[in-house]
Formats: C-alpha cells, sequence, structure tokens
C-alpha cells in the first residue's frame, strides 16, 4: 500500500523538511483501487518521475499505464496513453526522460521498448526538415537523369 503520490519538499533549513507540494494521490481509503485513481491527475503506483527546463513534472503513472504531465505547482496539465501495445499505448510504464529539446522519453517495460514523444513544433520541424531533404534528393536524381 503507498499513498500513491509524488510530494517536492524543502530540505534548505536545518530543521523538519517542509512540504511544498504534492501531486497526485487521496486521503481516501482504498485509493489505488477506486475509480478516482484513474482521474487526470490521479496516480496509480508512479514511478518514473522527471521535470523539464520549464520545471514541468512527467510521472509513468504505472498502474494507470499512461505518463502525467503537472506544473511547477502541482496542477495537472495533461495525460496520454493507456494500456495496450500500439503506438502512444503502454504496459507498465516505469522510467522516464526529456531532453533540452522537450522530447519525451518513456520505458515502456511490459512491451520492452522506448517511446519517444516530440513537442508539436519540434515534430513539424523534423517533417519540414525531412520534406527538403526528400525534394533536394529528387532533384539530384532528375539532374542526373538529364
Amino acid at each position: 500500500m503507498g499513498n500513491h503520490r509524488i510530494q517536492k519538499f524543502d530540505t534548505s533549513t536545518n530543521v523538519l523538511p517542509q512540504l511544498l507540494t504534492k501531486w497526485g494521490g487521496s486521503s481516501a481509503a482504498g485509493h489505488a483501487s477506486s475509480a478516482l485513481a484513474q482521474e487526470a491527475g490521479q496516480l496509480r503506483s508512479p514511478w518514473g518521475i522527471t521535470v523539464d527546463g520549464a520545471g514541468h513534472l512527467y510521472v509513468t503513472d504505472t498502474g494507470n499505464h499512461r505518463i502525467e504531465k503537472f506544473d511547477r505547482e502541482g496542477n495537472f496539465i495533461t495525460q496520454w496513453g493507456g494500456f495496450g501495445n500500439g503506438d502512444g499505448q503502454f504496459n507498465f510504464p516505469y522510467g522516464i526522460a526529456v531532453d533540452a529539446k522537450g522530447s519525451v522519453f518513456v520505458v515502456d517495460s511490459g512491451n520492452t521498448r522506448v517511446q519517444q514523444f516530440m513537442p508539436a513544433d519540434e515534430g513539424s520541424e523534423r517533417l519540414q526538415g525531412e520534406a527538403e531533404e526528400l525534394a533536394e534528393v529528387e532533384n539530384m536524381q532528375r539532374t542526373q537523369n538529364v
């Protein structure tokens, strides 16, 4: 049994650490097995945690087979995933990391893979770059065939 939450403490003083904020969790008995644990912003067996450059917190909500994103104050922003083996689905996600460009990498343990999720702006930039490279290759081929 656990609290099914992430907690942030201030340890800068020489007294007991002070709770600053928490993500997920409920004081209700049986929280992990209740429908409450599946609601946005709640967690069921949180495992991995990482923070991006803007201070947003990403959590692998392992028991709900999803990723949840919170702001630095603990407010829910978004979630994605769900149980399965398709793209964007998870089977017990554990590890998580965010790179300097904002791409999120998730260790999807039950599916024995790592999935990468890019921010929308990076994805569109990458697609534009690939389209430009393809056009350049096609132009080179046309020039060589003439």
